[in-house]
């Protein structure tokens, strides 16, 4: 997490850096460190990452895998606008891409016998997930030897998964900053959004007066629902920026 900031740093203090281009290369440079460091072992791990850089008033999102960014906009009426993609093998152009790679697409329960082949074309999302009450058993990306089982079509580390066409090349969204209308933005790991959609994500951001307690909100109440599904938890990680107003600000929060 800190290599990342100073990679991207660098590149954008060259004059005439394109924004896009420098944190592509940023996100490359830092997958490829990832794999040179001699005491981690990226053959079967990764990470998810995801990041908004702010320059005047434009937003720049960039992400791999399934970590999410939403903006929050509107007046009475507050609606989310997603700010990233999630890449996984619900997108049909995604798994396609590493499908071409060699890459075999299934979920576990197939892998296992448990269910009949399925067509995943019919789950295709834009987004690259389903509603929350209407996901299935995830599809997943494996090699010829069942490894790595991937849930995702991008990454940071994970090895095994590049080899297959699991790429650390980020996707980036760029939007302008309405300040009349924008109120504010939240990054979170994919264990926020396994069992919370993005409006119920706002809706208890909004409920709150500053960034810090509405990241802890999220993240206290995705604890909850997990503990509720399942006798453990994804990793939750929440950063919130407020945008307008008196509580204008950036808060964070973890859960184990």
């Amino acid at each position: 997490r800190d290599v990342l900031p100073r990679r991207l740093a660098r590149r954008l203090s060259r004059s005439g850096q394109d924004v896009e281009a420098a944190l592509k290369a940023a996100f490359l440079q830092t997958n490829a460190e990832l794999h040179r460091a001699e005491r981690i072992d990226t053959e079967l791990s990764g990470t998810t990452c995801v990041l908004t850089l702010i320059i005047g008033n434009k937003m720049y999102t960039a992400n791999v895998a399934d970590s999410r960014a939403i903006l929050a906009t509107g007046v009475g009426a507050v609606v989310p606008v997603a700010l990233s993609h999630d890449q996984t093998p619900y997108r049909r152009d995604e798994r396609e891409r590493v499908q071409a790679a060699g890459a075999r697409v299934f979920s576990k329960a197939e892998r296992d016998g448990d269910v009949d082949t399925v067509n995943w074309s019919k789950y295709d999302v834009k987004e690259g997930y389903l509603d929350p009450e209407n996901a299935e058993d995830a599809p997943r990306v494996w090699n010829k030897d069942d490894l790595p089982g991937l849930p995702c079509t991008r990454s940071l580390g994970d090895l095994a998964g590049e080899r297959i066409g699991v790429s650390a090349e980020p996707e980036v969204l760029t939007r302008t900053i309405d300040p009349s209308v924008d109120q504010f933005i939240l990054l979170a790991s994919d264990g926020v959004w396994e069992f919370l959609r993005n409006k119920t994500v706002v809706d208890y951001v909004q409920k709150n007066a500053d960034a810090s307690t509405a990241a802890q909100r999220v993240a206290d109440e995705s604890y909850h629902v997990w503990m509720d599904m399942d006798d453990r938890s994804d990793d939750i990680t929440v950063i919130c920026c407020f945008l307008k107003g008196t509580g204008a600000g950036v808060g964070g929060a973890e859960r184990d």
